[in-house]
């Protein structure tokens, strides 16, 4: 897997995101919890402005 797009309004910390990037993929997802400590926003992947479809 190349990308993993997680667009999640209440999952804090969601393991899959996790997995996805111990095999190397990045990750496109919403600040939501920790995800905010385990996605460096640029480097790792990306992080959305917000939940917002235009985002």
């Amino acid at each position: 897997m190349k990308l993993l797009v997680l667009i999640t309004a209440e999952d804090a910390s969601p393991t899959i995101l996790a997995e996805a990037m111990a095999c190397g993929s990045l990750a496109l997802a919403t600040p939501i919890g920790a995800i905010t400590d385990l996605l460096k926003n640029g480097e790792t992947g990306f992080l959305l402005r917000n939940t917002e479809p235009r985002s």
